[in-house]
């Protein structure tokens, strides 16, 4: 699965980003108002597994750092409303 828009289901981990990575992935906020999204970072390398919680405001894109580059990441959010997100 590659980046690209997704529409996250409230209270649902949705995938967004499963391909090799920088260490970091951006995150597009496409809904109307400001959100805040848990995400958790699967990843081949040191530390393999991150996450955390980022606010975005609407129509805004952020960066989320979450480890080194890396040959391949699987990368999920989760909105506390339905919501409508791009990842790259």
């Amino acid at each position: 699965m590659s980046a690209g828009v997704r529409f996250c289901q409230a209270g649902v981990w949705t995938t967004t980003h499963d391909m090799p990575s920088f260490g970091f992935v951006y995150l597009t906020n496409a809904m109307f108002e400001a959100l805040t999204f848990q995400w958790r970072a699967y990843i081949a390398a040191l530390p393999f597994y991150s996450e955390g919680a980022i606010e975005i405001p609407a129509g805004e894109q952020k960066t989320i750092i979450f480890g080194l580059p890396t040959a391949w990441v699987h990368f999920e959010v989760k909105s506390p409303i339905d919501a409508v997100v791009s990842s790259g």
